[in-house]
Protein backbone atom coordinates (compact mmCIF):
# COMPACT_ATOMS: atom_id res chain seq x y z
CA UNK A 1 0.00 0.00 0.00
CA UNK A 2 2.86 2.38 0.72
CA UNK A 3 3.49 2.25 -3.00
CA UNK A 4 0.01 4.08 -3.59
CA UNK A 5 -0.09 6.83 -0.76
CA UNK A 6 2.08 9.57 -1.97
CA UNK A 7 1.01 11.52 -4.87
CA UNK A 8 -0.87 8.81 -6.40
CA UNK A 9 -3.75 10.92 -7.23
CA UNK A 10 -1.60 13.20 -9.17
CA UNK A 11 -0.54 10.46 -11.56
CA UNK A 12 -1.46 10.04 -15.10
CA UNK A 13 -4.85 7.16 -15.19
CA UNK A 14 -2.01 4.83 -17.04
CA UNK A 15 0.60 5.03 -14.70
CA UNK A 16 -1.85 4.49 -11.99
CA UNK A 17 -3.00 1.21 -13.63
CA UNK A 18 0.32 0.14 -14.01
CA UNK A 19 1.03 0.59 -10.29
CA UNK A 20 -1.81 -1.49 -9.20
CA UNK A 21 -0.82 -4.11 -11.26
CA UNK A 22 2.47 -4.56 -9.62
CA UNK A 23 1.05 -4.69 -6.18
CA UNK A 24 -1.98 -6.77 -7.75
CA UNK A 25 -1.08 -8.79 -10.47
CA UNK A 26 -4.52 -10.78 -11.34
CA UNK A 27 -6.03 -7.96 -11.43
CA UNK A 28 -8.18 -7.47 -14.59
CA UNK A 29 -7.00 -4.04 -15.63
CA UNK A 30 -9.37 -4.40 -19.04
CA UNK A 31 -12.65 -4.32 -17.20
CA UNK A 32 -11.19 -1.55 -15.15
CA UNK A 33 -10.99 0.60 -18.46
CA UNK A 34 -14.62 -1.03 -20.15
CA UNK A 35 -17.59 -0.17 -17.17
CA UNK A 36 -17.89 -3.26 -15.84
CA UNK A 37 -21.28 -5.14 -15.76
CA UNK A 38 -23.29 -6.84 -18.30
CA UNK A 39 -27.01 -6.13 -17.38
CA UNK A 40 -27.07 -10.36 -16.75
CA UNK A 41 -24.58 -10.08 -14.23
CA UNK A 42 -26.44 -6.71 -12.64
CA UNK A 43 -29.57 -8.59 -12.90
CA UNK A 44 -28.10 -11.71 -10.98
CA UNK A 45 -26.59 -9.33 -8.31
CA UNK A 46 -29.61 -7.13 -7.34
CA UNK A 47 -33.27 -7.46 -6.65
CA UNK A 48 -35.92 -5.29 -9.40
CA UNK A 49 -32.69 -4.53 -11.77
CA UNK A 50 -33.71 -1.60 -14.40
CA UNK A 51 -30.08 -1.34 -15.57
CA UNK A 52 -26.63 -0.30 -14.93
CA UNK A 53 -24.75 3.16 -14.61
CA UNK A 54 -21.45 3.18 -14.82
CA UNK A 55 -19.03 5.63 -12.14
CA UNK A 56 -15.98 6.56 -12.01
CA UNK A 57 -13.73 3.98 -9.64
CA UNK A 58 -11.35 5.70 -7.29
CA UNK A 59 -9.47 4.29 -4.83
CA UNK A 60 -9.45 5.18 -0.88
CA UNK A 61 -6.23 4.82 0.11
CA UNK A 62 -4.55 4.89 3.43
CA UNK A 63 -7.71 2.97 5.58
CA UNK A 64 -6.32 1.16 8.96
CA UNK A 65 -9.10 -1.51 9.76
CA UNK A 66 -8.83 -3.81 12.56
CA UNK A 67 -5.25 -3.33 12.88
CA UNK A 68 -4.81 -4.17 8.98
CA UNK A 69 -3.80 -1.76 6.08
CA UNK A 70 -6.57 -1.25 3.29
CA UNK A 71 -7.26 0.54 -0.07
CA UNK A 72 -11.12 1.09 -0.53
CA UNK A 73 -12.23 1.10 -3.72
CA UNK A 74 -15.10 3.96 -4.50
CA UNK A 75 -17.82 4.56 -7.52
CA UNK A 76 -18.72 7.40 -6.98
CA UNK A 77 -19.03 10.86 -9.14
CA UNK A 78 -18.14 13.05 -6.38
CA UNK A 79 -13.83 13.65 -6.41
CA UNK A 80 -13.94 15.59 -2.59
CA UNK A 81 -15.61 12.05 -1.30
CA UNK A 82 -12.27 10.37 -2.20
CA UNK A 83 -9.95 12.62 -1.30
CA UNK A 84 -11.60 13.30 2.30
CA UNK A 85 -12.14 9.93 3.47
CA UNK A 86 -8.44 9.42 2.17
CA UNK A 87 -7.30 12.40 4.06
CA UNK A 88 -9.20 11.49 7.32
CA UNK A 89 -8.54 7.92 6.89
CA UNK A 90 -4.52 8.84 7.14
CA UNK A 91 -4.87 11.07 9.76
CA UNK A 92 -6.86 8.45 11.99
CA UNK A 93 -4.81 5.72 11.43
CA UNK A 94 -1.41 8.15 12.24
CA UNK A 95 -3.15 9.09 15.56
CA UNK A 96 -4.72 6.29 16.35
CA UNK A 97 -5.28 2.65 16.06
CA UNK A 98 -7.23 3.33 13.10
CA UNK A 99 -11.05 2.05 12.57
CA UNK A 100 -12.41 -0.60 14.37
CA UNK A 101 -15.24 -2.70 13.33
CA UNK A 102 -16.93 -5.79 14.78
CA UNK A 103 -19.82 -7.65 13.38
CA UNK A 104 -22.62 -9.54 14.69
CA UNK A 105 -23.35 -13.21 13.27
Amino acid sequence: MKNLTKNFHREPFAQRIEKLSKILPNLDTKILQNGGLSIELADNMIENCIGTMPLPLGLGIGFKINGKNFIVPMAIEEPSVIAASSSIAKLIAERGSGFLCVSTP
